[in-house]
């Protein structure tokens, strides 16, 4: 008999990928984990920032603007592009270990659900 290996699961997309982004953030050890769209609005986050303060400053540094978000002296901000269901998405991580490509995939297959 197989195991199931979530212990947390919904049927809802954007519960779904907090739960996903809650998950992944511990094994990253980052301070947090956010979906946001192109143009700053939240889609979903994990950890103990203001996920609304860092989708805004990750679509302006993609943008090429100044932000001024802090988020922890020496927390490092990694952002990538992600092919949405419906629109582009931006992963941004705060701290912890930067794993390229690893988390990608697994959000576009949530939102696709």
């Amino acid at each position: 008999m197989q195991q199931e290996r979530r212990t947390c699961r919904s049927e809802d997309p954007i519960l779904s990928l907090s739960l996903f982004l809650s998950k992944e953030r511990a094994r990253r050890g980052a301070k947090a984990l956010v979906v946001g769209t192109l143009d700053g609005r939240l889609v979903a986050c994990a950890g103990g920032v203001d996920g609304n303060t860092i989708a805004a400053a990750a679509s302006l540094r993609l943008h090429g603007l100044p932000e001024h978000a802090t988020y922890g002296a020496g927390d490092t901000f990694v952002m990538s592009v992600i092919d949405g269901d419906t629109e582009p998405l931006v992963l941004s991580a705060i701290g912890g270990e930067d794993m390229p490509g690893m988390t990608e995939p697994h959000v576009t297959r949530i939102l696709a659900s």
